[in-house]
């Protein structure tokens, strides 16, 4: 994922320096079992596995992007055969709905669909109009697509189509073409829509699956997060979108790259905690300080500090900015970590920032044919041992200048 590469370099140190203390073989001890813990391989069975980080797209949410499709798509116009007749049909959208009923599959949401327009003969002066309804499912697919995670929206039936029509006799020669055409239309019109794209390199996913869930659809996620903590919490939310991740997972995967990576400039800084309240966020860091030689052989101390900083949301992204750092601690052999070393301290917000980022739901605009999808983030927040965040999903005409403007789908 862009940028993520430069969050891990600043997660791993950047360039600190470090006043040298002994650093014993206490301090030694502990790192090795730190990264021995952090940095062990994670395997997560297929069956029976929580969840630490949960995404609840509404049901609205669904319903926007299937209509923003069958807006950008255009009336439905075909040619139909009646037996020996040859007619013209055109159908408009006239209403799209969240259904009142059992969906087809247990992660789909109900929709229904009517569509009004007009049956025209061509050889001949003869028309009605027609009014066409049917039920329509739109579910969630979890697909791994190379070093990445794919949740994709789409259309996966159409059922119970109906017909009427006006000023002209019923016939099933008229009405079962119009009913073949309305199901084909209808599910060609919505392309697969990629609703979020966990990348690996961010935010490595063990398994997921998505669900059916009150108001919508709910993707579960198991991170390969060395400290995952289950979210037992429904990610549920009045915006298009709520992403609900443990805290002590996204800090987990962002120590376990600290510690895979090494010392760099011979520091290493391991996030170990991280808070939210308001615009204002805390995380707790360890600065790892190998010492090579020297004071009976080597060894390694640290230092505890706690980083504070400014919370600020832009689009679909979450910057963390430092602020502050307070000591917390340190071994008792410990040196003295100068400014360097202290930047980089700091600097581990960004890594942090980048893995809330990853969680956020089509952060990459998807295109729905002549319109695009937007993701603004409107709040983060600290629940518990859980961060929340809300957003929503913009569906809109595109900016792109080989693309014409449509008005917004409703």
């Amino acid at each position: 994922m862009p940028g993520s590469r430069g969050a891990g370099l600043a997660l791993a140190g950047l360039v600190a320096v470090a006043q040298v203390g002994c650093g014993g073989g206490a301090g030694q001890a502990a790192f090795d079992a730190t990264s021995a813990r952090l940095t062990a391989p994670v395997d997560v069975p297929e069956a029976g596995w929580s969840p630490d980080v949960r995404v609840f797209v509404t049901s609205g949410t669904l319903r926007a992007l299937v209509r923003a499709a069958l807006d950008a798509r255009g009336p439905i116009t075909q040619g139909l055969a009646a037996g020996s007749l040859a007619f013209q049909a055109r159908l408009d959208v006239q209403r799209l709905d969240v259904a009142d009923r059992t969906p087809a599959c247990p992660a789909c949401v109900p929709l229904s669909i009517a569509l009004l327009g007009t049956v025209q003969g061509t050889r001949f002066d003869l028309s009605a109009t027609a009014a066409v309804h049917a039920d329509v499912d739109v579910g969630l697919d979890v697909d791994r697509d190379g070093d990445a995670l794919v949740v994709t929206a789409r259309l996966l039936d159409v059922s119970d189509v109906g017909v009427e029509l006006g000023g002209l006799r019923e016939t099933a020669a008229l009405r079962d073409p119009l009913v073949r055409l309305a199901r084909a239309q209808v599910l060609e019109a919505l392309p697969p829509v990629q609703v979020a794209r966990l990348d690996d390199a961010a935010l490595p996913v063990a398994r997921a699956r998505a669900v059916g869930a009150e108001g919508g659809v709910e993707v579960l996620v198991r991170t390969t997060s060395p400290t995952a903590t289950p979210v037992t919490t429904p990610a549920a939310g009045p915006t298009s979108f709520t992403v609900r991740a443990s805290a002590a997972s996204l800090v987990g995967l962002a120590a376990r790259e600290a510690l895979a990576r090494g010392p760099v400039a011979g520091v290493i800084v391991e996030p170990r905690s991280l808070a939210v309240d308001g615009d204002t966020v805390t995380a707790g860091v360890r600065t790892w300080v190998p010492v090579p030689g020297g004071c009976g052989g080597g060894g390694t101390w640290w230092r505890d500090d706690v980083v504070t900083g400014r919370l600020t949301l832009d689009g679909p992204t979450v910057s963390l900015t430092p602020t502050g750092l307070d000591a917390a601690g340190a071994s008792d052999d410990a040196g003295v970590l100068d400014e360097a070393a202290r930047v980089a301290a700091r600097a581990v917000l960004g890594a942090l920032a980048t893995r809330l980022t990853a969680t956020v739901p089509a952060r990459h605009t998807a295109e729905v044919g002549d319109l695009d999808v937007r993701v603004r983030l409107i709040k983060l927040l600290g629940e518990g041992d859980d961060l929340v965040l809300r957003g929503k999903l913009d569906v809109g005409p595109s900016d792109r200048p080989d693309r014409p403007d449509r008005p917004r789908s409703p």
